[in-house]
């Protein structure tokens, strides 16, 4: 019998007729097929996140002290284990997710495998350059896969392809780096206040908005920094006809399965080249900054910039000095994939949850009239937006597009609310996938998808929001608009066993919907009313708890709790 292809990705398409083909996943698939595909085969990473937490503290931990060795350094374990955990977490769990998506399919059946001519190398500046990769590039997913397929050959066939060479143009150019105007002037600033910026006491990388920055430190009778002054990721990608000579013979790691073997084997060759070849050139020219901070405040920074990572925890290990890092989002699931980074990274981690046996200053972020309304008009859908591939263990369990059918909700919610679908708008946050794009566009219409990252922007002039996932968005809208939640909340987002209360009270009370037929059928009903529904009493009372979770108050008492509370830290 005839077998079929393992299509891995949608290079290979091309090279095998249609009904050979056998898709991994819905990666390999056009925006048409996307849109007729409706099977959820997807792997559910969430149930791995014990061992994949303590595999990622076993890898990083072996090469930390390979790191330290052959950058001829004498920094701390610690040091090391943080600077490179959010790389290793993104690379265990991609891998991990391709892995099991093979070792599903091929149990039962034996495939074929395209074995296409590319003998070129991909190498990557930093963690942000492999997450861009690892999330949206077919050649290089192609590549990543094509090593895993080599632990399988008892069950996958390799058969050669030679019709000329892959192109790999796009994933030279596309990460580009452009200095903006903004960056210039503050690059400005910090060389004529250099003198007094130099004596401040705390440095606070972003976590406010520019204009509560800009108060919070004068509040705390300094000038405020401005990060990309002094931090900026230059992000880049190289592909190279030869490979760069790295000792992985010298990696002390014991593997425990074949999974582990396959890390083993080729995680040396994976590696960002900040960690290794551009290690100690960064090094030296953050030493050569000029701050001397007691306390250092970051917010995401700590996650992908590489010269502020290494800057902080030069600082903390070596100076001696704190680091606070304080939660970034509103998310309030299960499992946030990072494996409790923040708190490593950190000496205090302050999140957005209010604590019953703490005390700490109010949500940094969100605060009472941050956004004050003006039409009332826009039908606003915040979808949950995955990039083509998945690249790491995260607060949902949707790993494959087709997990969570943005587009098909949209299309019924256009075609079925009564009222109002001329004035339904998509508001993205990044759509990385062209493909969910394309089908967007041909649902609402290019006019009707508002500009990426606009959502605050377009908020005051929202009569009600829908909301795909409750994380930050959704508190930020849900703080300001009537705002419904369309999400089963029992597979998709799992909330934290704090907020179980209060999601039972969203579903009793029209605010959380299960899919969007119900929510439909619900808005249909109050569409001309939706104001009053919102101002009913016991939804106040249902709102009113759901923020006092989140810490949120007026914006003076914010900025009074944050001078306060950084001025003890002095």
């Amino acid at each position: 019998m005839q077998k079929n292809y393992l299509i891995t990705t949608n290079i290979e398409k091309k090279f095998i007729g249609k009904n050979k083909r056998f898709y991994l996943a819905d990666w390999c698939l056009d925006e048409n097929e996307l849109k007729k595909n409706k099977s959820k085969n997807a792997i559910k990473l969430n149930k791995y996140s014990t061992y994949l937490q303590s595999l990622t503290y076993r890898l990083s931990f072996s090469l930390g002290l390979f790191l330290n060795k052959e950058n001829n350094q004498n920094l701390t374990k610690k040091f090391w284990q943080n600077l490179i955990w959010i790389w290793v977490s993104y690379y265990i769990s991609s891998n991990f997710y391709r892995w099991k998506k093979i070792e599903s399919i091929t149990k039962r059946k034996k495939y074929n495998f395209v074995d296409l001519n590319y003998t070129k190398n991909f190498y990557y500046s930093d963690v942000n350059a492999y997450k861009k990769l690892i999330s949206n590039s077919d050649l290089y997913n192609y590549l990543s896969i094509k090593k895993i397929i080599n632990c399988f050959e008892n069950r996958i066939k390799k058969v050669a392809v030679r019709k000329g060479d892959l192109n790999d143009k796009l994933d030279r150019n596309y990460l580009n780096n452009h200095s903006p105007i903004k960056k210039i002037l503050f690059n400005v600033y910090s060389s004529i206040f250099s003198f007094f910026l130099e004596k401040n006491k705390i440095f606070i990388a972003s976590v406010f908005s520019m204009k509560n920055l800009i108060k919070l430190n004068l509040r705390l009778k300094q000038l405020p920094h401005f990060f990309s002054s002094y931090f900026f990721n230059e992000t880049y990608v190289k592909i190279l006809n030869k490979k760069i000579k790295r000792n992985k013979e010298k990696l002390n790691f014991r593997a425990n399965n074949r999974f582990e073997f396959f890390l083993k084997k080729n995680i040396i060759d994976d590696l960002p080249l900040i960690y290794l070849e551009n290690f100690n050139k960064t090094l030296d020219k953050i030493k050569k900054i000029k701050l001397n901070p007691r306390v250092i405040i970051s917010s995401s920074e700590h996650y992908h910039v590489e010269n502020f990572k290494i800057w902080s925890l030069y600082q903390k290990e070596l100076k001696k000095k704190r680091i606070i890092t304080v939660e970034h989002g509103g998310s309030h699931q299960l499992d946030s994939g990072q494996f409790n980074y923040d708190s490593r990274f950190s000496n205090k981690h302050i999140s957005w949850i209010k604590s019953s046996n703490s005390i700490k200053p109010f949500n940094p972020k969100i605060f009472y009239s941050f956004i004050k309304r003006e039409k009332r008009d826009k039908i606003i859908y915040l979808g949950y937006e995955r990039p083509k591939f998945p690249s790491r263990l995260c607060g949902s369990q949707v790993y494959e597009n087709n997990d969570l059918d943005t587009c098909s909700n949209l299309k019924l919610l256009k075609n079925k609310i009564k009222k109002d679908a001329s004035n339904l708008f998509y508001s993205p946050k990044l759509i990385e996938d062209i493909r969910v794009k394309k089908n967007i566009i041909e649902i609402l219409g290019k006019n009707k998808i508002l500009n990426n990252g606009s959502f605050k922007k377009n908020l005051k002039d929202a009569k009600y929001v829908v909301c795909e996932y409750p994380q930050t968005a959704f508190i930020e809208s849900f703080l300001t608009v009537p705002t419904f939640l369309v999400c089963d909340i029992e597979k998709t987002f799992i909330p934290d066993k704090r907020f179980k209360k209060i999601y039972t009270l969203f579903k009793k009370n029209n605010l959380l919907f299960k899919n969007m037929d119900s929510f439909i059928k619900f808005i249909n009903k109050n569409s001309n009313n939706i104001e009053k529904f919102w101002e009913q009493s016991k939804i106040k009372k249902i709102r009113k708890e759901f923020e006092n979770k989140f810490s949120i108050n007026t914006q003076n008492n914010l900025l009074c709790s944050w001078e306060n509370f950084l001025k003890k830290q002095k």
